[in-house]
């Protein structure tokens, strides 16, 4: 924790020119400190917050990062990384030091077991009463919601979502979609002996070097009961959903990755929702910027379809 929590202390404090913590009297160069004092801001977790495998909480323990086996595509039953101490730690070190409402009081204790939180308990400061998710959904079930909802004046609904704590793992390609570009096959990703795509599957060289080239996908990406945001939070936000519908209200979602619901621009990879609508997922890892919508499973096979939720289907409905 001492070394998680230096990286928030030199983002709140600024840094010396040595990059050491220091409170700086130039204007500009206070870090966070002056415009968390003066904004109200909404915070989430995302991948630079918790690292490596442990950015999927729903995940087993034992997946990696970006999986090539199939086995790993769903885990029903636990056990879970967000109940490891290692996700703990890079958690608490985010919510005892950022602005969210949510709290993890305590000192870790490696002698206590998973279901004791391993000595810590969390806290909310605007549900003090239910400080943690009550569900018979072991990958949520007991702990910590740092998704809600906020009405701004009597248009703006925003809705913020947790898409790191729950989801499952991620795998090394993404789930079958429809193709443009005609000289990109679809075809099944196929992986050597140190799980690695193929050489014909991946891209060789720069940035993209290991990732899997256009038409290449995994089956297991779409395997049924797959999940970016667990049960609860995926009922929870339908609803959400439909509050905004029902008072004609602009619905804003966020989360990481940003989603939105589209038509095909002819420059990108697009897929299909349950609808047949257009889907598609913004990434930074293509020049094209549209891509693969992600190598979780559709949020939970509808968020793509949010579009049609809107109170008015003609309007630019986009959830940032």
């Amino acid at each position: 924790l001492n070394i998680l929590n230096k990286r928030y202390d030199a983002n709140i404090q600024g840094v010396s020119t040595t990059g050491v913590p220091h409170n700086r009297a130039t204007p500009g160069l206070n870090g966070a400190r002056t415009m968390l004092s003066a904004t109200g801001v909404y915070t989430l977790l995302d991948n630079h917050e918790i690292f490596g495998a442990l950015q999927s909480g729903g995940a087993s323990p034992k997946a990696i990062k970006e999986n090539w086996d199939s086995a790993f595509a769903t885990n029903p039953t636990g056990p879970y990384n967000n109940d490891t101490i290692a996700f703990l730690a890079e958690t608490k070190a985010f919510y005892n030091n950022m602005p969210t409402s949510v709290n993890i009081d305590g000192a870790i204790d490696p002698a206590k077991s998973s279901s004791e939180r391993h000595g810590l308990s969390f806290s909310n400061v605007l549900t003090p009463d239910t400080p943690v998710v009550t569900s018979s959904d072991p990958r949520s079930s007991g702990k910590p919601a740092n998704y809600f909802s906020r009405r701004w004046g009597k248009n703006i609904y925003y809705i913020q979502l947790d898409d790191r704590s729950f989801r499952d793992a991620r795998m090394a390609a993404p789930g079958k979609y429809a193709l443009t570009p005609a000289q990109y096959p679809l075809q099944e990703a196929r992986f050597d002996a140190k799980g690695k795509l193929v050489a014909e599957q991946a891209y060789q060289t720069g940035f993209q070097k290991g990732d899997p080239l256009p038409g290449v996908f995994m089956s297991a990406n779409q395997a049924a009961g797959r999940t970016m945001l667990g049960a609860d939070q995926l009922a929870w936000v339908l609803s959400e959903l439909d509050k905004a519908k029902a008072t004609k209200s602009w619905g804003g979602r966020t989360g990481c990755p940003p989603l939105f619901s589209r038509q095909d621009t002819g420059n990108g990879l697009s897929g299909r929702s349950q609808s047949g609508r257009s889907h598609q997922c913004r990434t930074g890892k293509l020049p094209a910027a549209w891509y693969r919508f992600s190598r979780i499973s559709r949020i939970d096979q509808r968020l793509p379809s949010f579009r049609q939720r809107c109170h008015d289907p003609t309007e630019l409905c986009r959830f940032l």
